[in-house]
């Protein structure tokens, strides 16, 4: 009859002998490693450093008559910067809202400018406005039968009247 544990056995013993294998092999570099880290420099003099060699070269170069180092060596950068980002191209601003004014009637004059009766919500008065006057940051440029233009800066605004006293907005 095999015993049912012989195969389990036998595993756990081939793992403690790889363990082993593993610690032994890690301590074997360890040692090596700190013979290596305390071995003593090579000498200035000795022919297996070379660091030395191309240093009384290159002072031998400088020290002949007619003889100089090449200035091209020189030219090459030794950091290399990245190139600056290219600045993002920014929307510009949304425009202001239009203005609060609700254009209530306009008034025709025999001989005279027409005048523009206008409510501004914001101080909750009705302001009478000819051509060329301002009010709120706008200057009334013209009055029509049924509409005002109005202008602020390069912005134009015109209020329009229609016969249901519910006045329309267009921003141009």
């Amino acid at each position: 009859m095999s015993n049912p544990a012989f195969p389990i056995m036998f595993e756990l013993q081939r793992q403690r002998r790889i363990a082993r294998l593993e610690v032994l092999a890690a301590a074997i570099i360890t040692i090596t490693m700190a013979i290596w880290a305390t071995l003593p420099l090579l000498q200035p003099g000795s022919p297996d450093s070379t660091v030395p060699l191309v240093a009384n070269q290159i002072t031998q170069i400088a020290q002949q008559p007619g003889r100089s180092l090449p200035i091209e060596a020189f030219d090459t950068s030794l950091i290399h910067l990245p190139p600056k980002p290219i600045a993002k191209l920014e929307s510009p601003p949304p425009p202001p809202p239009p203005p609060r004014l609700v254009l209530l009637a306009i008034a025709e004059r025999a001989g005279q400018p027409n005048v523009a009766s206008i409510y501004d919500p914001d101080i909750d008065t009705v302001v009478l406005l000819s051509p060329g006057q301002s009010h709120a940051g706008f200057t009334v440029t013209s009055i029509a039968d049924h509409a005002v233009v109005l202008k602020s800066g390069r912005r134009t605004v015109s209020l329009f009247l229609d016969p249901g006293r519910s006045p329309k907005r267009s921003d141009r």
